[in-house]
């Protein structure tokens, strides 16, 4: 098997809703033909094998690399290396992660469907560098400041395995002006002391976990290994002039 091999199964992947094919849809397409050197059966088969386990370690990396693929159920696979598509599997199952399990389970808050908005467009002209989260998530903590308080703002930038590094933290912070909680979840097995430290001292939350899919996987704060104990982020300041322009630079509309 040939790294062309890898390559063709997950072009074929980038290029699906989702990024997430039948492990039926990838023999079709790839052994078809019509297709440009068809493969055989046990070429794709060791293809999806190297696509789904976990690369070998970089010494120059900070952050060790879960597989770039997943098998869900069995019978299908999904490619968690794509951005910049109108649908991002990634983004995706933190959105859903989130709102649906880790927030509510760790942080107790109180989400509903349309809480998590994923925000995969430019940010408005003039905006400047780091000024467009991935994803923006409306939520009540356990306990609201008052009877009437609007829905607090959590700000998230989203790490596919080639992009966390220490710079994604400062991306973080800088992105969630106007917000209440700046977060980073990156597709990465353990949290580097390098950034462990840059990340405590901002007050941006971080959180890395193997299976965007699986919750379970997610780092949590009552871990035993220092590596994938989350970090929480800590509440900002904001003031409702703050609110405003974040919304404004995001367009997004408040909830309340």
């Amino acid at each position: 098997m040939t790294v062309a091999h890898e390559r063709r199964v997950i072009d074929f992947l980038v290029k699906q809703s989702g990024q997430e094919a039948s492990i039926a849809a990838i023999h079709e397409a790839l052994s078809s033909s019509d297709a440009s050197n068809p493969l055989t059966s046990v070429q794709i088969d060791a293809a999806i094998e190297k696509v789904t386990t976990p690369p070998r370690a970089s010494k120059s990396s900070g952050a060790n690399r879960p597989p770039r693929a997943t098998k869900a159920n069995g019978k299908k696979l999904i490619y968690w290396g794509a951005e910049n598509y109108s649908s991002v599997a990634l983004y995706e199952a933190i959105q859903n992660t989130f709102t649906k399990k880790w927030g509510p389970d760790v942080l107790g808050l109180k989400t509903g469907e349309a809480d998590g908005v994923l925000c995969p467009g430019q940010p408005r002209k003039g905006a400047g560098d780091w000024a467009n989260p991935d994803l923006v998530v409306f939520a009540h903590p356990r306990r609201k400041t008052a009877p009437h308080a609007a829905r607090e703002i959590h700000c998230f930038e989203i790490e596919q395995q080639n992009g966390f590094g220490i710079q994604s933290v400062y991306q973080s912070y800088e992105q969630a002006r106007g917000a209440e909680y700046a977060w980073l979840f990156a597709h990465a097995d353990g949290i580097p002391a390098r950034i462990r430290v840059a990340a405590t001292d901002l007050g941006v939350g971080v959180v890395t976990f193997s299976n965007p899919n699986a919750a379970s996987l997610y780092d949590r704060p009552n871990r035993k290994e220092l590596s994938h104990r989350a970090i929480l982020a800590r509440r900002r300041k904001t003031s409702p002039r703050d609110r405003v322009a974040f919304l404004e630079r995001v367009a997004l509309q408040d909830p309340g």
